[in-house]
């Protein structure tokens, strides 16, 4: 990526003085305004706090990509054309906020003898809906059929409920909260007892049973069943009530945390940590 240009082993003066000034009067900038584009409206970071070296910060992105990529090009940037940047895929758009001779100006005026391989650019990035995976919205869908078998005054409200919430099957989700939803949902319809969700009480559990087991005291089994496993009657109750209506809220839920796009922007060249090659 990084080479060494043969020049005199000190910087230019004007260079080295350029990176001083900038240096003395820079304001103390939260990593997202190192960028080298705005972020877009709305979206929320994934990446951590502090980025390290020349890594992109992500963010999450509700709008669709093509909406994302027409916010950056042209205003800011332009799409990659054919070869420019080192990767290409059929659910990526890149566009070029600087060109690499553009960001050797910056390397060079504060590193001073470096040289760069690439432009500096964001990456829009999304879930092709031919490779979305069987996620946790399948699973409400499944709950949705089942529910409308057993009630089939909602059979005719399926499809469209497939069709409406459609767009979520291929969406990025932050860290665990779909699961939540459709376990926490799960309970609400009595189709999980809440102690298994629990994996303290399922740890602590098994190992009373293995106790028990080791023991030959099999009568205490029942008990134990009831200790940890008391609310499946109640489970039961709600298990067979008409649940259509709370899995079309758990898709609401969904929604509303769901993201369309993936953003990744780097940071900009003159904040890059580069070293030789």
């Amino acid at each position: 990526m990084f080479t060494r240009k043969r020049l005199s082993k000190t910087a230019p003066a004007a260079a080295l003085f350029a990176a001083v000034l900038a240096a003395a009067v820079a304001p103390s900038l939260r990593a997202e305004e190192k960028l080298v584009a705005p972020v877009y409206p709305g979206a929320i970071r994934l990446s951590p706090a502090v980025v390290k070296n020349m890594a992109p910060v992500e963010f999450a992105v509700k709008d669709s990509h093509d909406k994302v990529a027409a916010f950056y090009a042209p205003k800011f940037g332009h799409l990659a054309a054919e070869g420019e940047t080192d990767l290409s895929s059929p659910n990526l758009t890149r566009v070029v906020i600087l060109s690499e001779s553009e960001v050797l100006k910056f390397i060079s005026a504060v590193k001073g003898d470096y040289t760069l391989s690439r432009p500096a650019f964001l990456s829009i990035e999304w879930i092709s809906e031919y490779l979305a995976p069987s996620n946790t919205v399948h699973g409400v869908f499944r709950e949705l059929e089942s529910q409308a078998k057993k009630f089939k005054v909602h059979q005719a409200e399926v499809p469209e409920l497939k069709r409406k919430y459609a767009w979520l099957q291929s969406c990025y989700y932050q860290a665990g909260k779909d699961q939540e939803i459709l376990t926490r949902y799960g309970r609400e319809s009595g189709n999980t007892v809440q102690s298994m969700t629990d994996p303290k009480l399922m740890k602590a559990y098994t190992e009373e049973v293995q106790k028990l087991t080791q023991e030959g005291r099999y009568d205490q089994l029942a008990g134990l069943q009831k200790k940890y496993f008391s609310d499946v009657p109640e489970a039961d109750k709600r298990r067979k009530a008409d649940n259509f209506g709370l899995w079309t809220k758990a898709l609401d839920e969904l929604a509303a945390v769901a993201y369309q796009t993936k953003l990744s922007i780097d940071i900009h060249p003159s904040q890059w940590n580069v070293s030789w090659k």
